[in-house]
């Protein structure tokens, strides 16, 4: 997408929440008078700094790695960079499943996630391309409570126990698979500090589904 109304700051955010919405590569710009700035993010599979590479040539600068990178072009040339990289992932993604997957480095329970395992994974940080989170599955939480979050309810809070251990848990993005109170779940999580920025620890949901063999 192009837009003169899209500012050059947000291009990535919007990019991101595209490949997120419809698991395919995706590309926003900036459009100005003559220069256009754009960002583009990517999934597994297909490499777009690469796809960039091979029109350079349309691009007064362009960079990035696999899954991000960033370009400014002549506004003239949105077209042609639009057509190109469109070709060229429609041959390399040609016969893929493009169906949105996640990779679990391990089962989980809630109850293990205690303060020498929680010290070992920050370990991992910083995260980020080529150092993703762990995400973990944890079979059978009780949801101790549920509500919806955000301004139009696109996102959930919910209250995890496994046992005597109870979790805070945000879901982005996630506010229409919202449990009931007394469900068990099935749930792929990671381990984040809160959003609020206070430093309390928290689950970040990826996805959730009723655990296998519960009553719905």
């Amino acid at each position: 997408m192009a837009d003169p109304e899209t500012p050059s700051g947000i291009v990535g955010l919007v990019a991101g929440r595209l490949v997120e919405e419809y698991h395919r590569p995706a590309v926003a710009c900036e459009r100005g008078e003559s220069l256009s700035r754009g960002s583009a993010r990517s999934i597994p599979g297909f490499d777009i700094a690469a796809a960039l590479h091979a029109c350079g040539h349309l691009f007064l600068k362009h960079g990035g790695h696999p899954q991000a990178a960033g370009f400014t072009a002549p506004s003239e040339n949105l077209e042609a960079i639009a057509g190109a990289l469109t070709a060229l992932a429609e041959r390399e993604l040609a016969g893929a499943d493009l169906s949105p997957w996640l990779e679990i480095d391990a089962v989980l329970p809630l109850r293990s996630l205690r303060g020498e395992l929680v010290a070992w994974l920050d370990r991992f940080q910083p995260h980020g391309p080529g150092n993703p989170e762990p995400l973990f599955l944890a079979r059978g939480v009780l949801v101790a409570d549920a509500r919806p979050a955000g301004g139009d309810g696109q996102h959930l809070r919910l209250k995890l126990r496994d046992g005597p251990v109870t979790w805070p848990a945000f879901g982005r993005r996630l506010g229409g698979k919202l449990p009931r109170a007394g469900q068990r779940l099935d749930v792929v999580y990671s381990v984040v500090r809160d959003r609020d920025g206070e430093g309390a620890l928290e689950l970040r949901l990826h996805d959730l589904a009723p655990s296998a063999g519960a009553i719905v």
